[in-house]
């Protein structure tokens, strides 16, 4: 679906950003993901991370007991490496190779301690020092995947989201 605010369009990305191969939060499969949507719990990845136990131990099917333990887990996942959180964002025709050209690109780009991308401001300021040529230079970066970028870390709601995964506490974890 090309409609960014395409329910199901949203359900996908949260999937996404749960699953093994991004933040690897394993109580927090498709099926309570779903329930979360549903009940009004969620409505971005972000608001994963605001859950308290009182929001779902009054869901039916879950008790005090499953409500801390997914609390617990949720709030372990919140560090993540640099190339599985641009993997988490979801960005058209970004998979987890290219994740991973993405976030060797930052590692040698970064000349000083101040280069270095501790959070989402500091990311959102790489992408956004690129032109669409310049990403072009990168490997097996070719114009659709550039342009993807480019597009992704200058849309505004985008970068709200980011923001708000700051405000949230998720943290990109250091980068040697």
């Amino acid at each position: 679906c090309s409609n960014i605010d395409c329910g199901a369009r949203n359900r996908q990305s949260l999937r996404h950003f749960v699953s093994k191969g991004v933040f690897d939060i394993v109580c927090l499969g498709p099926i309570i993901i779903d329930r979360f949507l549903d009940e009004g719990l969620i409505s971005d990845a972000a608001d994963i991370f605001e859950l308290t136990e009182g929001d779902i131990a009054i869901l039916s099917r879950f008790g005090g007991k499953s409500a801390q333990n997914l609390i617990r887990e949720i709030q372990a996942h919140k560090n993540i490496s640099l190339s599985r959180f641009i993997y988490s964002l979801g960005i058209l025709h970004i998979g987890e190779k290219t994740s991973n050209i993405l976030a060797q690109e930052i590692r040698n780009s970064i000349r000083r301690p101040a280069d270095e991308i501790r959070n989402n401001k500091d990311l959102i300021k790489f992408f956004q020092s690129y032109s669409l040529e310049d990403l072009q230079k990168i490997r097996d970066i070719g114009p659709k995947v550039a342009e993807s970028i480019y597009s992704w870390f200058r849309n505004e709601r985008n970068i709200k989201f980011l923001e708000k995964l700051d405000k949230v506490g998720v943290r990109i974890e250091s980068i040697k």
